[in-house]
């Protein structure tokens, strides 16, 4: 499934299917490729030796057997944590996985739409900044059309988009959407605004839409958030369960 090829509104698995498996691990991401997903979305992280990582947290304590911060520790040690006993019995011995075994699971079977945290931001724009690093397994797999790089931090963005004109990019936002900030995305040629359901009306939507940018809504968990969101427009909903809300998603029009 290739951007240019996704049908709207989309139902977009988060970080797999976190609800009935642990999150950001490869069991999570084969549930939504057999769900049919059109979009997974994961997160990634840089471990001391500078690997690209998929979990979401800065410190492993939630979602693994250990403790402390996933960028104190080399990708070995990363390796050995079990990443999915906490969730249930039946995952233990999941790990965490790296981007290009996510990249080798999924293929082109589904967009990747790939979260870099804003956490992990540098200023010093060195070669193997997390950002860099994403933008070449992208380019090295083919990707450039079956992926989406998203962020909070828009630095990330506009040092990709510098790096690459023909990469999809998404900003993402606690806040509702202002022109400012519409013109800094519109500038960056964004595809996507990817927003809180919470900071979402049908006039938020509308300006989005009026500016050319499709609009994405996290993370949908009721059937009375997704009528809010439904009712006002968005092209996709971002959600922990794709069978609750993916028979729900033909067109709003």
């Amino acid at each position: 499934m290739s951007v240019t090829a996704l049908n709207y509104p989309v139902c977009i698995a988060h970080r797999g299917v976190k609800e009935l498996y642990p999150e950001n691990t490869l069991v999570s991401f084969q549930a939504a490729l057999n769900g049919n997903a059109q979009m997974i979305e994961l997160d990634v992280a840089l471990s001391a030796d500078r690997q690209l990582v998929v979990i979401h947290d800065e410190t492993l304590d939630r979602t693994t057997d250990s403790k402390g911060s996933v960028s104190k520790k080399s990708l070995e040690e990363l390796r050995k944590l079990d990443a999915g006993g906490w969730f249930d019995s039946r995952f233990k011995g999941e790990r965490i996985p790296t981007l290009q075994e996510v990249i080798d699971l999924v293929g082109k079977d589904s967009v990747l739409n790939i979260e870099i945290k804003k956490e992990y931001f540098e200023e010093s724009d060195s070669e193997d900044t997390i950002e860099k690093q994403v933008l070449r397994h992208i380019i090295k797999n083919n990707l450039l059309d079956y992926s989406i790089v998203s962020s909070f931090q828009i630095k990330y963005l506009q040092r990709l988009r510098k790096l690459e004109p023909n990469l999809n990019l998404a900003y993402v936002s606690l806040e509702a959407a202002d022109q400012s900030r519409i013109d800094a995305c519109l500038s960056l040629g964004v595809l996507s605004w990817n927003a809180w359901h919470e900071t979402l009306g049908k006039e938020h939507v509308e300006m989005l839409h009026n500016a050319g940018l499709k609009v994405f809504s996290f993370t949908i968990q009721t059937r009375e958030e997704f009528e809010k969101v439904r009712n006002s427009g968005v092209d996709g909903i971002f959600a922990d369960n794709l069978s609750r809300f993916q028979p729900l998603m033909s067109p709003w029009q």
